[in-house]
C-alpha cells in the first residue's frame, strides 16, 4: 500500500472564485483525495488534501490547469496523513 500524506497548500492569485472551489472539489473527487477546499480571508485559497504524493501532485497540477491561469503561486507543506477525511468537500 502507497503512504498516505497530507498537504496543506495556499493558492495564491485569482483563486476565490467560485469556479476555483468548484473545479478544486471536482478534481479532488475525481481523483479519490479526501480534504477540503476554502477562501482565506488573506485573498488566498488553503486545500487540504490527503493521498499518496503522486495523486496530490496530479490534483495540484490539473488544478492549476484547469482554472486557466489564475494560480500566480501555489506553496506546499507536507505532513503525515490523519486519516479524519472520508470526503472532499468546499469549507465556508
Amino acid at each position: 500500500m502507497t503512504k498516505q500524506i497530507r498537504w496543506s497548500v495556499r493558492f495564491t492569485g485569482r483563486v476565490q472564485g467560485v469556479g476555483f472551489r468548484y473545479h478544486s472539489c471536482q478534481v479532488a473527487r475525481d481523483l479519490g483525495v479526501q480534504g477540503y477546499v476554502k477562501n482565506l480571508r488573506s485573498g488566498q485559497v488553503e486545500l487540504i488534501a490527503e493521498g499518496n504524493r503522486s495523486t496530490l501532485r496530479q490534483l495540484v497540477d490539473e488544478i492549476c490547469e484547469k482554472t486557466h491561469g489564475h494560480v500566480e503561486q501555489w506553496n506546499v507543506d507536507e505532513a503525515t496523513a490523519t486519516g479524519e477525511f472520508s470526503t472532499f468537500d468546499v469549507r465556508f
